[in-house]
């Protein structure tokens, strides 16, 4: 009956960068415990100002993206990241791992700035997320849709026998404002029964 969540701003000795907390029903759920899991730093390479929805997996590990963060290397802005919050034995003891760090500035390789969190096939349905299938979300900005990017569809897969994850893109959105196809795409995306993906 646990609830998990994010802030993307505040945190503890004055930090902005952001939280992963849970909340934990007691005395008949009437009354509720805050537990803070993660506490993320400003500009710091595993994320900042995580963002959406998590993902919760079988194994009771939590799955999410930040929007800004990463391993800034030479460049105006970090393109944030996607990461796993893995539970350990101890309800205090969580360790995260970054599975992805978006392109900072305009590459049209990848996306920048993920909004709206992840999602896999079968979330709509309430079927439990098994940690091994893909997990697909959006970007705001990004992609090769022009000279700064209108945003992306993503999708990231974990590689079999390996922590390491792949990432590629499923659509990249026209950034001039007369494109049909729309640009800066938010919100959590839908998935089918078929695998036909939903957003806006």
């Amino acid at each position: 009956g646990n609830l998990y969540g994010v802030t993307s701003g505040g945190a503890e000795f004055g930090n902005e960068a952001g939280t992963v907390y849970a909340l934990a029903p007691r005395a008949g759920a009437t009354q509720w415990s805050h537990t803070t899991l993660h506490t993320f730093c400003e500009g710091c390479e595993d994320g900042d100002t995580p963002v959406g929805s998590l993902v919760l997996d079988v194994e009771g590990n939590l799955f999410g993206v930040t929007e800004y963060g990463g391993p800034v290397r030479k460049s105006i802005e970090d393109g944030g990241t996607a990461f796993e919050l893995m539970r350990g034995p101890h309800p205090m003891n969580w360790r995260l791992r970054r599975i992805h760090a978006f392109c900072p500035d305009e590459c049209p390789t990848d996306g920048r700035n993920p909004v709206g969190g992840l999602t896999y096939q079968g979330a709509a349905s309430g079927v439990p997320y098994d940690g091994v299938g893909p997990l697909y979300g959006v970007t705001e900005n990004g992609g090769g849709g022009g000279t700064y990017g209108g945003g992306t569809v993503f999708v990231m897969s974990p590689k079999p026998g390996s922590p390491r994850w792949s990432e590629k893109l499923l659509h990249s959105f026209c950034s001039p404002d007369t494109c049909a196809d729309g640009q800066t795409p938010e919100g959590r995306l839908v998935l089918d029964s078929a695998g036909e993906v939903f957003g806006t």
